[in-house]
Protein backbone atom coordinates (compact mmCIF):
# COMPACT_ATOMS: atom_id res chain seq x y z
CA UNK A 1 0.00 0.00 0.00
CA UNK A 2 1.26 3.39 -0.93
CA UNK A 3 -0.39 6.52 0.93
CA UNK A 4 -0.58 10.23 0.06
CA UNK A 5 -1.69 11.84 2.78
CA UNK A 6 -5.23 11.02 3.77
CA UNK A 7 -5.41 8.81 0.30
CA UNK A 8 -4.38 4.90 0.09
CA UNK A 9 -3.63 3.19 -3.16
CA UNK A 10 -2.93 -0.52 -3.93
CA UNK A 11 0.81 -1.53 -4.98
CA UNK A 12 0.41 -3.05 -8.59
CA UNK A 13 3.85 -4.25 -8.90
CA UNK A 14 7.58 -3.73 -6.60
CA UNK A 15 10.71 -4.69 -7.90
CA UNK A 16 13.83 -4.19 -6.98
CA UNK A 17 16.67 -2.92 -9.36
CA UNK A 18 20.35 -3.67 -8.98
CA UNK A 19 22.79 -1.70 -11.04
CA UNK A 20 26.42 -3.20 -10.88
CA UNK A 21 29.38 -0.46 -11.87
CA UNK A 22 33.11 -1.55 -11.24
CA UNK A 23 33.40 0.44 -7.88
CA UNK A 24 29.85 0.02 -6.21
CA UNK A 25 25.94 -1.40 -6.49
CA UNK A 26 23.50 0.63 -6.95
CA UNK A 27 19.94 -0.78 -5.87
CA UNK A 28 16.96 1.55 -6.90
CA UNK A 29 12.80 0.24 -6.35
CA UNK A 30 10.33 0.82 -8.80
CA UNK A 31 6.48 0.81 -7.44
CA UNK A 32 3.95 1.34 -9.75
CA UNK A 33 0.28 1.55 -8.06
CA UNK A 34 -3.10 0.83 -8.77
CA UNK A 35 -5.78 3.66 -9.20
CA UNK A 36 -7.16 5.66 -6.46
CA UNK A 37 -10.62 3.56 -5.87
CA UNK A 38 -12.59 6.91 -5.66
CA UNK A 39 -10.77 8.12 -8.62
CA UNK A 40 -8.84 10.35 -7.69
CA UNK A 41 -6.05 12.42 -9.31
CA UNK A 42 -8.63 11.62 -12.42
CA UNK A 43 -7.54 7.94 -12.39
CA UNK A 44 -3.89 8.83 -12.88
CA UNK A 45 -1.73 6.16 -11.09
CA UNK A 46 1.55 7.13 -8.79
CA UNK A 47 4.54 5.53 -9.41
CA UNK A 48 7.41 5.91 -7.35
CA UNK A 49 11.05 5.82 -8.77
CA UNK A 50 13.86 5.75 -5.45
CA UNK A 51 17.30 5.49 -5.28
CA UNK A 52 18.45 4.44 -2.46
CA UNK A 53 21.74 2.60 -1.28
CA UNK A 54 24.65 2.24 -2.43
CA UNK A 55 26.69 -0.90 -1.20
CA UNK A 56 30.31 -2.05 -2.49
CA UNK A 57 30.17 -4.95 -4.84
CA UNK A 58 30.72 -8.01 -2.75
CA UNK A 59 29.24 -6.79 0.34
CA UNK A 60 26.41 -9.49 0.22
CA UNK A 61 25.86 -12.88 -1.56
CA UNK A 62 22.20 -12.75 -1.97
CA UNK A 63 20.01 -9.29 -2.93
CA UNK A 64 18.10 -10.00 0.42
CA UNK A 65 21.30 -9.31 2.63
CA UNK A 66 20.26 -4.84 0.96
CA UNK A 67 18.13 -5.39 4.12
CA UNK A 68 17.80 -4.28 7.01
CA UNK A 69 19.32 -0.60 6.06
CA UNK A 70 18.34 3.20 6.14
CA UNK A 71 18.80 6.49 4.66
CA UNK A 72 17.80 10.20 4.32
CA UNK A 73 17.77 12.67 2.60
CA UNK A 74 16.89 16.82 2.54
CA UNK A 75 17.30 18.15 -0.87
CA UNK A 76 15.15 17.80 -4.43
CA UNK A 77 17.36 15.25 -5.86
CA UNK A 78 16.97 13.85 -9.30
CA UNK A 79 17.27 10.22 -9.21
CA UNK A 80 21.01 10.40 -10.54
CA UNK A 81 21.94 10.72 -6.99
CA UNK A 82 21.72 8.36 -3.74
CA UNK A 83 19.79 8.86 -2.26
CA UNK A 84 16.65 9.94 -4.11
CA UNK A 85 13.30 10.09 -4.90
CA UNK A 86 10.67 11.07 -7.69
CA UNK A 87 7.13 10.43 -7.79
CA UNK A 88 4.92 10.58 -10.46
CA UNK A 89 1.65 11.08 -11.16
CA UNK A 90 0.89 14.21 -13.53
CA UNK A 91 4.75 14.47 -13.87
CA UNK A 92 7.44 14.13 -12.21
CA UNK A 93 7.97 15.44 -8.63
CA UNK A 94 11.12 15.09 -6.55
CA UNK A 95 10.92 13.46 -3.13
CA UNK A 96 12.63 15.62 -0.29
CA UNK A 97 12.69 15.44 3.80
CA UNK A 98 12.63 12.11 3.39
CA UNK A 99 13.02 8.68 5.45
CA UNK A 100 13.45 5.49 3.99
CA UNK A 101 13.96 2.39 5.39
CA UNK A 102 14.79 -1.51 3.89
CA UNK A 103 13.97 -4.67 5.72
CA UNK A 104 13.07 -8.14 5.78
CA UNK A 105 9.67 -9.27 7.40
CA UNK A 106 8.71 -12.45 7.23
CA UNK A 107 11.59 -13.38 4.49
CA UNK A 108 9.72 -10.54 2.50
CA UNK A 109 11.66 -7.30 1.70
CA UNK A 110 9.18 -4.25 3.30
CA UNK A 111 10.11 -0.60 2.04
CA UNK A 112 9.04 1.94 4.08
CA UNK A 113 9.04 5.69 3.37
CA UNK A 114 7.96 8.78 4.54
CA UNK A 115 9.13 11.87 2.77
CA UNK A 116 7.76 15.37 1.38
CA UNK A 117 6.54 15.68 -2.62
CA UNK A 118 4.33 18.04 -4.69
CA UNK A 119 1.67 15.95 -6.71
CA UNK A 120 0.34 19.08 -8.22
CA UNK A 121 -3.29 18.45 -7.93
CA UNK A 122 -4.50 21.06 -5.37
CA UNK A 123 -3.41 22.75 -1.83
CA UNK A 124 -4.75 20.00 -0.45
CA UNK A 125 -1.87 17.57 -1.67
CA UNK A 126 1.17 19.90 -1.90
CA UNK A 127 3.98 19.10 0.47
CA UNK A 128 2.27 16.20 1.85
CA UNK A 129 3.87 13.10 3.83
CA UNK A 130 3.75 10.11 1.18
CA UNK A 131 4.63 6.69 2.60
Amino acid sequence: MMRIADLEFDVATCRIEAYCHVDKMQWDIQIECNSHTDGMFHGYTPTLSLSLFETPPKAFSHWTGLAPRDTRWAEKNDTDVTPSGMLYIFEHTPIFECYARCSNDRDEMRIELDGKCDVYFDEQYQFRTAS
